[in-house]
């Protein structure tokens, strides 16, 4: 492959996606070849109305956004 970035991205993508797991999970993914808007500022209140859920470890990486009721 050269250097190109969807050559960097195929590396990140590629592994995942052929581990298989024990439990059968299968991994898809796509890349989103489309621009979007940079340097959007969340504030506290907004996300502070965030349903998360962090986990015990690196909880500010790892984490799963839960419905709002």
């Amino acid at each position: 492959m050269d250097g190109s970035l969807r050559a960097g991205r195929y590396r990140v993508g590629g592994p995942v996606a052929a581990t298989p797991t024990k439990t059968g999970l299968v991994i898809r993914s796509k890349i989103d070849e489309n621009e979007h808007a940079t340097g959007i500022k969340v504030t506290d209140d907004q996300m502070k109305g965030l349903a998360i859920r962090r986990t015990g470890f690196h909880g500010e990486w790892n984490y799963t956004l839960l419905p709002r009721r």
